[in-house]
């Protein structure tokens, strides 16, 4: 449902001239990006839609569908965004930032 609303509206909702190239694009075993778009400049847009609150995961997952989109497409830039209904601070720090040091 929500990929589906954005998918129609991203131009509304990212950035001006965003097209949309594909839906569940499929990268073979990296997995599957919710949404692969072009920007007016011609870099691709990865776009990574998460229903609840996204964890520190969610940074290795884009990040690994982006390196997997610039191999695939070596010539364009690529960038992502991460769509959510809302970020936690901390949500994304290192576990290990924290601990007592000795």
């Amino acid at each position: 449902a929500v990929q589906n609303l954005l998918k129609g509206n991203l131009s509304d909702y990212l950035k001006r001239n965003l097209k949309v190239i594909g839906t569940e694009y499929f990268l073979g075993d990296v997995g599957r990006i919710d949404i692969l778009a072009e920007d007016d400049m011609q870099n691709l847009v990865v776009i990574e839609l998460k229903v609840v609150t996204p964890t520190r995961e969610v940074i290795g997952q884009i990040l690994s569908y982006m390196g997997a989109i610039r191999a695939e497409f070596p010539s364009k830039r690529v960038e992502g965004i991460i769509i959510a209904p809302e970020f936690v601070i901390g949500s994304f720090s290192d576990k290990w930032h924290n601990a007592p040091s000795s």
